[in-house]
């Protein structure tokens, strides 16, 4: 399947690689989804609930097969079937490594991402959320991800909630740790540009940074 550069790809102006699904080779891999002849369901999940689904097939023939569908704006939902190429180099210390032929430009990728069809970060026009970011923008960013793995409602303003159903106490509590040590860096970080709190204040949420960071999970 040939597509051309840009176009509907691309959209308008440069969009993240954060808006998009991501397809990781190196995931695969890891996970042992490479083997021949394998057919399997991926899902991407927020706040616990499935937003995408997309089946592979693997062949012997190095190369996936994607199925899938999108809707978006209202739209009827659109299938979507096709091949990805693969292709291996070898490594230092023996074995190979896969890669991802960009359905597009062909070229050899660990990830595509994916909205209508999954390509390279270049074909989609995309990129990667620490070149627009400011520091303040990363360490919220931090807190969205770690509030997604939570399963709790999006933005930092909107407080604590409790543990996930089916998540470990330990687990809960170094990811509640961890989402404390950044909740507290992000206020300093805020109150250089709009001061919200006074000395003591500022002076308390040092004091925990430094004693969250003496914990042992």
């Amino acid at each position: 399947m040939k597509m051309a550069r840009g176009g509907h790809l691309a959209g308008k102006g440069k969009s993240k690689t954060t808006a998009y699904r991501e397809l990781s080779i190196s995931k695969l891999t890891r996970d042992g989804l490479l083997k021949p002849n394998m057919q399997y369901k991926l899902e991407w999940k927020r706040r616990g609930r499935v937003v995408a689904a997309i089946t592979i097939t693997t062949t012997e023939q190095d190369k996936i097969k994607l199925d899938y569908q999108t809707a978006f704006d209202g739209q009827d939902k659109q299938s979507h079937s096709y091949f990805v190429g693969l292709c291996y180099t070898p490594c230092h210390l023996g074995g190979k490594r896969a890669w991802f032929r960009c359905p597009s430009c062909q070229k050899r990728v660990a990830m595509l991402y994916g909205r209508t069809v999954f390509a390279c970060r270049k074909c989609c026009n995309l990129v990667y959320p620490s070149t627009t970011e400011s520091h303040l923008d990363r360490q919220t960013r931090k807190l969205d991800k770690l509030r997604e793995r939570l399963q709790w409602q999006a933005g930092f303003l909107n407080g604590y909630e409790g543990k996930p159903k089916g998540m470990h106490w330990r687990t809960f509590e170094a990811l509640r740790r961890e989402y404390r040590l950044i909740e507290c860096k992000t206020y300093l970080e805020m109150n250089k540009t709009m001061p919200l709190f006074g000395i003591d204040a500022i002076q308390s949420l040092k004091d925990e940074i430094a004693e969250i960071k003496q914990w042992r999970y």
